[in-house]
């Protein structure tokens, strides 16, 4: 089982970026959105590092634990999770996010390194995330706004925000 587990996360870590989410297309009406999304963690990870960035904002917490806020999506934010991780176990990302108006969308991204110095495991934003309207329990698969580097966004994790083609 663990195998099989540890499979599946390694399949998503060939996912060439992560995608930017949000509930629905329309940012107006869907101005707060919660985000989750469950994994486990082989037992031998050694560091864990979530990045994030949210037009317009966002608070993630891990495991029940408020680990990074997000004021402007030009500014993307990261930090050092190791210690918040449950090896060999479940974990939980819970993204608060809010949109002041416009286009809305979130992108994260959950770097694992393993002991082999080599080996990393990306969990990343993706229509296998579910969303809901904050406050409720409605959970429902995100919604793809676009795939990394398009839209209004660009590569904001990487430092290149904006700039992005609208498609």
């Amino acid at each position: 089982m663990r195998f099989f587990i540890l499979s599946l996360l390694l399949v998503t870590s060939l996912q060439a970026a992560p995608q930017w989410i949000w509930l629905s297309k329309d940012g107006n009406k869907d101005n707060a959105v919660t985000f989750r999304h469950r994994f486990e963690v082989p037992q031998n990870a050694q560091l864990a590092t979530l990045e994030l960035t949210c037009d317009n904002g966002a608070v993630a917490s891990l495991n029940g634990k408020k680990v990074l806020t997000n004021a402007d999506w030009q500014e993307p934010v990261k930090a050092d999770v190791t210690k918040d991780i449950k090896l060999g176990e479940s974990n939980e990302i819970i993204v608060k996010a809010t949109n002041k108006g416009g286009t809305a969308a979130l992108v994260a991204r959950l770097t694992l390194k393993l002991p082999d110095g080599r080996a990393n495991i990306v969990i990343e934003t993706s229509g296998k995330w579910e969303a809901t309207t904050t406050g409720k329990e409605e959970w429902k698969p995100a919604l793809v706004i676009n795939e990394y580097g398009k839209g209004p966004w660009g590569l904001a994790l990487d430092g290149k925000a904006g700039g992005g083609k609208n498609s």
